[in-house]
C-alpha cells in the first residue's frame, strides 16, 4: 500500500508532489502539512499532530471537510512526523513517500532523517523527498532507477557498513567498508539508468539528487516498474 505523508517543514514547490497525492492509497498530513496539501489541490484522509503550526485557514478547511483528526499535546515525546510515519506503518503501508520533512530547523531535519533507522519502520520502504532530492535507508540490497549524472551518496548509519558493492556508479565500490565520519560514499555519480547497491551488513542512508528536480509522475512509474 502506497502512503503519501506530508509534514510541516519547508516545501517551496508543493505542486510538484500533486501526483503523489492522487496516486496514494492513503494521504496523511502532519499539522502544517495540511497547508502544503491544499497548495497541491488536495486534502488528506487523516490529519495528525498537535496543530500548533497549521494555519487557521487550513484548520477551518479540515473541519469544514470533516477530515478525521488525531490530535496530540504540544508537550510530547516525539515529533508530528514520527507520529504520522508510525500511523502509516500501523495502517499497513508498504511504501511511504514523505515530503515536508526538511527545513531550516537542522535538529528537526536530522531527527526526521534518523527516523528512517527506527525499528518501527524497519519493514517499510520509507523515502523522504523534497523538490530536488530524496533520502532512504537500505539494509541488504537495492536497485535504483536513475538518470545519468544524478548524484548518489552512501552514508552509514548506526555503525560501520561492511561488504558494500555497487554497480552503475562512476566510482564503483567492491566489498568496501563504510564507517561513520569519513566521506568515502559522498558525491558519487550515476552513469546510467540503473544503480545497484548491496551491503553485507549494516544500514546505509542513500541520498539521490534528481537531475532537473523531482518529476513525480516519472518517479511513480519507476516505483512500480519491475527491477531489471
Amino acid at each position: 500500500m502506497l502512503v503519501f505523508v506530508v509534514a510541516g517543514g519547508e516545501l517551496p514547490e508543493p505542486q510538484r508532489f500533486a501526483p503523489f497525492a492522487r496516486a496514494a492509497n492513503l494521504v496523511i498530513a502532519a499539522d502544517a502539512g495540511y497547508d502544503h496539501l491544499l497548495a497541491m489541490g488536495a486534502r488528506p484522509h487523516l490529519l495528525i499532530g498537535d496543530l500548533d503550526s497549521i494555519s487557521p485557514t487550513a484548520l477551518a478547511d479540515a473541519r469544514r471537510a470533516a477530515v478525521p483528526m488525531e490530535t496530540f499535546p504540544t508537550e510530547k515525546d516525539c515529533t508530528d512526523t514520527e507520529l504520522v510515519l508510525r500511523e502509516a506503518v500501523r495502517r499497513g503501508a508498504t511504501c511511504v513517500l514523505a515530503c515536508g520533512t526538511f527545513g531550516d530547523r537542522l535538529d528537526h531535519t536530522l531527527a526526521n532523517v534518523l527516523l528512517l533507522a527506527s525499528p518501527a519502520l524497519r519493514e517499510t520502504d520509507v523515502r523522504l523527498l523534497d523538490a530536488r532530492q530524496e533520502v532512504r535507508l537500505v539494509r541488504g540490497s537495492v536497485q535504483l532507477r536513475t538518470q545519468p549524472g544524478e548524484t548518489i551518496s552512501l552514508l552509514p548509519v548506526g555503525g560501520e557498513v561492511r561488504g558494500v558493492t555497487t554497480t552503475g556508479l562512476y566510482y564503483p565500490l567492491s566489498d568496501a567498508t563504510l564507517q561513520t565520519g569519513p566521506a568515502l560514499g559522498i558525491s558519487n555519480v550515476a552513469v546510467g539508468e540503473d544503480v545497484a547497491v548491496r551491503a553485507a551488513s549494516g544500514a546505509l542512508l542513500i541520498t539521490r539528487i534528481f537531475t532537473g528536480g523531482l518529476d513525480a509522475t516519472q518517479y511513480l512509474r519507476d516505483l512500480v516498474a519491475p527491477s531489471p
